[in-house]
């Protein structure tokens, strides 16, 4: 029988997995970043690397004009 790593390790340490540090707060969408999580680092700024926070990270940066 297969038992979930954490289940085991629970048995031989007697303590869960630790929870992820929190390493900063990406500035696309105000959410914690973690230990291990994908980001971009933009000129010292952390930024999930998913679309949204990408989005949302150029559109509060950035200087809206139209293209002549």
């Amino acid at each position: 029988m297969i038992q979930h790593p954490t289940i085991t390790r629970i048995r031989r340490t007697g303590y869960p997995e630790p929870e992820p540090e929190v390493v900063g707060i990406c500035e696309g969408c105000g959410e914690d970043i973690y230990e291990g999580d994908d980001i971009y680092d933009f000129n010292g700024a952390m930024i999930h690397q998913v679309s949204m926070c990408c989005m949302e990270y150029i559109s509060n940066s950035a200087i809206s004009t139209v293209a002549e």
